[in-house]
């Protein structure tokens, strides 16, 4: 197969993924869209359908907002420029069109997802005047289109749906045969999966080789056995690859949130204590359990402002154990799948390991030297503590 046609048959196989993206969006019963295939528009007097976009998406429960997309597999410089013209003329004409994306498919080829990853950082940077508003993959849309559905929706109500999306879409990735296949080589580089970039970084940051491990089997579930006191486990979605070296048990607990801090944990410090076996009877502990009284550290420096430095001393020096215990449940009483390996953010998508996480949570400035702040549950105070830890917004 020549060149040529191997480009023409993928620019054809995105578009097709774009509009199986925006059909599935279109029957989920809490999204409200319109949506237009083969966008045109032009002038007065002049030609009606200069200006092409692949899709249009009208938001309805957001005043009629409209996005537009264009989708390519290449982000080369000649073929951008040309889609910049067409969305400048656009947002001319439309005043309703707020967002134009271009779009790539989460697809194999390490070169072409790079350049897609540096264009839009020089976009988001402000390194280059872009009237398209970001570069982006399928699956990055699809979670963008459900945020800006949604956003409507009161805030419990609307993580909850985004979470549980969020978790199904991962699962759905795991049960694709098609990114198994592509990961194993078996089909060329045309055929094209929704989400393929998203599997791929996962298995390779959890620890598969890429080069030399062939998948045979996987399964996933995000149906997680709750803690023996009903409490929720750390892992949202459990995955086992068997590949012909090795078998791998991945457990992910995933962060879907437009905040910059969100809850991490929520437990009785009485438990912290006995799982870090410290003495309540010891100054540090009588420090925590004094912590979880006061309900946060204003009060507690108010109240105990030994004990507040204390813990300003101290506290920073058990991060790693704290990181492990708040994020995965490492050293809890969270047993097997429960106890998570990996974390993956959704809306910006990142994947981490334990170690990887850890070193990235610790450029976090949060209280005690922690990436951390202690707060309490909604009419818990005194009785249970929460901890609140950074997203990567």
């Amino acid at each position: 197969m020549n060149d040529n046609l191997k480009k023409s048959l993928s620019g054809r196989a995105v578009k097709d993924l774009l509009k199986k993206v925006i059909e599935d969006l279109n029957n989920n019963p809490y999204i409200n869209i319109d949506y237009i295939f083969d966008y045109k528009d032009g002038y007065p007097d002049y030609s009606n359908n200069q200006f092409k976009m692949d899709a249009s998406i009208k938001f309805n429960d957001s005043n009629g907002e409209t996005w537009l997309i264009k989708t390519t597999n290449s982000i080369r410089s000649d073929r951008v420029k040309g889609n910049q013209f067409d969305a400048e003329h656009i947002k001319k004409l439309n005043d309703k069109v707020s967002k134009i994306f271009l779009v790539t498919s989460d697809f194999a080829d390490a070169k072409e997802v790079s350049n897609r990853k540096k264009y839009s950082e020089k976009i988001r940077n402000k390194q280059l005047y872009s009237v398209i508003d970001d570069v982006i993959s399928l699956n990055n849309l699809s979670m963008k289109i459900r945020e800006k559905a949604l956003e409507n929706l009161s805030n419990g109500r609307r993580a909850n749906v985004l979470g549980d999306e969020s978790e199904q879409m991962l699962v759905h990735s795991f049960n694709n045969e098609v990114n198994i296949e592509m990961w194993n080589k078996i089909k060329n580089h045309t055929s094209k999966s929704q989400n393929y970039e998203i599997f791929e970084e996962i298995l390779i940051t959890h620890g598969l080789d890429k080069k030399n491990e062939i998948i045979k089997a996987i399964t996933a579930t995000s149906e997680i056995p709750l803690l023996i006191n009903k409490g929720q486990p750390k892992t949202d979605v459990s995955c086992r690859v068997i590949t012909n070296i090795k078998k791998h048990d991945i457990n992910i607990s995933v962060k879907q949130s437009n905040k910059r801090n969100v809850t991490v944990h929520e437990g009785f410090m009485e438990d912290l204590l006995e799982d870090f076996n410290i003495s309540r009877a010891s100054d540090f502990g009588l420090a925590l359990m004094r912590l979880q009284e006061c309900g946060g550290q204003i009060n507690l420096k108010e109240k105990y402002p030994e004990d507040n430095e204390l813990l300003e001393k101290e506290l920073f020096k058990y991060n790693n154990k704290l990181i492990k215990y708040f994020i995965f449940g490492i050293g809890s009483k969270q047993t097997g799948m429960q106890v998570a390996n990996m974390i993956v953010y959704t809306k910006s998508f990142k994947a981490f390991n334990v170690t990887d996480y850890i070193e990235y949570l610790k450029e976090y400035p949060g209280q005690f030297g922690t990436p951390f702040r202690f707060t309490y549950p909604s009419g818990g105070k005194g009785k249970k503590f929460q901890i609140k830890g950074p997203t990567n917004n």
